[in-house]
C-alpha cells in the first residue's frame, strides 16, 4: 500500500474463518468477477491471498493471476501457503506494477483503493492494465456506514466518485452489490472503441457460422460477451 505496509503479525484476522464466511470470496469471484477458467487476473493489494488463491484455481493451469503487493512480509506470508504455480508475485506499490498494457482480463482491487493518495490515478492504471473490455472488480467499505469495522468515514468512497474514476479511465460500469451490511462490490468494463454496427456485425457474423443448435459452448459465450457489449454501446451513445 502506499500509505503503508500491513502488519503481517495481524495476518491470521485476515485468513480467519469468520472473516472468510462473511466476504465469501469464491461466490464474488464467480458473480461479480465472472472468472473464466484460462484468464489472466492482477489482484492488487494480494495480502494473504484470501481472492488470489481460489482466483488461481478458477483461472487454472492455463490462466495467470498476478499477485501485487508491496509488502516483502505478505508476500512471504502467501508464498508459506504453497500456492499454485499459476500465481505469479509482484512486490511493488499497487499504482507501479510495471505489467505491460492489456495484460489482463479482470483486476481485483479488494479493500485497497481508499488507501491509496490517488485513487482516480489507481482507477486508470488498472484501466491500462485491461485489455479491451476487460473487467475491474472493487470491493469497498460503504460511505454511509461509519462505524467498525472499516476506516473512518472520510476515508470511504462513495458510489458516485467511484463511477467518476470508472468515468475518466475509461470503464463503463455494469454492476453494483451490497455485499455486506458494511461494504459493496461494483464492477466496470473497459470500452473497447467499436461502433454499434461494428459489433452488430460481429454478432452477426458468429450467428452465420453456426447452426443455433450446433453453436459450441466457448461461442455461446463469446456471443453473450458481445451481445452485452452492444447493451452498453447503445447506453453510451456509440
Amino acid at each position: 500500500m502506499s500509505e503503508g505496509i500491513f502488519d503481517v503479525n495481524k495476518a491470521p484476522v485476515l485468513d480467519s474463518a469468520g472473516r472468510i464466511k462473511a466476504l465469501k470470496p469464491l461466490k464474488l469471484l464467480r458473480e461479480a468477477a465472472a472468472i473464466r477458467e484460462g484468464e489472466t487476473a492482477v489482484d492488487f493489494g494480494s495480502g494473504t491471498g484470501t481472492f488470489a488463491l481460489p482466483l488461481a484455481e478458477m483461472v487454472g493451469e492455463k490462466g495467470r493471476v498476478y499477485a501485487v503487493d508491496r509488502s516483502p512480509e505478505m508476500m512471504a506470508h502467501l508464498r508459506a501457503k504453497d500456492p499454485p504455480a499459476n500465481i505469479v508475485f509482484i512486490q511493488s506499490d499497487v499504482e507501479k506494477s510495471g505489467l505491460a498494457d492489456g495484460t489482463a482480463d479482470v483486476a481485483l482491487m479488494m479493500y485497497i483503493l481508499h488507501e491509496v493518495k490517488q485513487p482516480g490515478e489507481f482507477v486508470a492504471e488498472a484501466s491500462r492494465l485491461l485489455r479491451p473490455g476487460g473487467r475491474l472488480v472493487v470491493l469497498e467499505w460503504r460511505a454511509e456506514a461509519d462505524k467498525p469495522p472499516g476506516p473512518p468515514k472520510r476515508e470511504r468512497i462513495p458510489r458516485g466518485a467511484l463511477e467518476g474514476y470508472f468515468e475518466a479511465a475509461g470503464l463503463d460500469p455494469v454492476s453494483y452489490t451490497e455485499w455486506t451490511r458494511h461494504d459493496y462490490v461494483t464492477a466496470a468494463v473497459k470500452r473497447t472503441g467499436k461502433s454499434v454496427g461494428e459489433i452488430e456485425a460481429e454478432i452477426a457474423d458468429l450467428k452465420a457460422l453456426w447452426p443455433a443448435h450446433s453453436v459450441p459452448p466457448s461461442m455461446w459465450q463469446q456471443l453473450e460477451d458481445l451481445e452485452e457489449e452492444l447493451e452498453r454501446a447503445k447506453k453510451s451513445g456509440g
